[in-house]
């Protein structure tokens, strides 16, 4: 399987500015969802661990993914403890992504110099995340929050103009009209789009 490094992951995800995340029921509509996003430009992928066999279908997918697309990076997502992650991880998760903060699953990816993009829903839990060496963060749940209204007041007293943030923001919600330049301009590093 290739080594995709950590920071070559958080590159990738910040260069492309979008994440497809995608439920699968078998190996063979998992691999055909990821070719398919990687015939439109996407190099990182994220199967979410929803539904029945998602461990066994991610590790046929990752096992394949690895001989016939090795430029994709594929990631995982839902997960929640770090058990779960350490069996993705051994599959081969590049990445993996929580829809809440788990500090244990923080040590874990830090250990195996593996991306972790937990998900946080205040200042508080955004800057748990950064203190556990996480840099890039997911709004979660993106229909509670004016994602890049939120992005602009918490950056706002934390940065002089024109600087970097130390925390990029992926907001999960599907783009709409406009959205991009309303992220950008916020300082978000990007989205991810849900497949329906």
């Amino acid at each position: 399987m290739p080594w995709h490094h950590r920071l070559d992951v958080l590159r990738a995800i910040l260069d492309d500015g979008a994440v497809p995340t995608f439920v699968a029921p078998d190996p063979e509509t998992a691999f055909a969802f990821v070719a398919g996003c990687r015939d439109g430009g996407a190099r990182v992928v994220e199967f979410t661990n929803r539904g029945e066999f998602a461990y066994a279908t991610f590790a046929d997918l990752a096992r394949r993914v690895s001989r016939e697309l090795p430029d994709v990076i594929l990631g995982a997502g839902t997960i929640i403890d770090a058990p779960t992650a350490a069996l993705f991880i051994a599959a081969g998760a590049r990445f993996i992504v929580g829809q809440s903060l788990s500090a244990d699953v923080a040590r874990l990816c830090n250990r195996r110099r593996i991306a972790y993009i937990p998900g946080a829903g205040s200042a508080t839990e955004i800057a748990e995340a950064e203190e556990l060496g996480c840099e890039i963060v997911k709004l979660f749940p993106a229909a509670a929050f004016d994602g890049p209204a939120f992005v602009r007041n918490f950056l706002a007293p934390a940065r002089p103009p024109g600087s970097c943030p130390r925390t990029c923001w992926r907001p999960r919600r599907r783009p709409g009209p406009g959205s991009r330049p309303a992220r950008r301009a916020s300082g978000s590093a990007g989205t991810c789009t849900p497949r329906s």
